[in-house]
């Protein structure tokens, strides 16, 4: 049960941040002027989870990135 637990948990990190970036595509190729607002509930529909898990499983969570490490 852990095991899978936190495997699950390690799956909604990666995919809340495989949308993160497919949105924020440009704003990572491009810079500032290209960043797009995004919301948790936007996240939460697209990867399938209620807003609530987005925000906890993001909750104290950093992405180094060629723009910077953003939290």
């Amino acid at each position: 049960f852990l095991i899978k637990s936190i495997n699950q948990r390690q799956q909604t990190i990666y995919n809340i941040a495989r949308e993160i970036v497919r949105v924020q595509k440009e704003f990572l190729d491009k810079g500032i002027t290209s960043l797009r607002p995004l919301t948790m509930n936007e996240v939460a529909q697209v990867v399938g989870i209620h807003e609530t898990t987005v925000s906890r499983a993001i909750a104290s969570k950093y992405m180094q990135t060629p723009r910077g490490t953003f939290e």
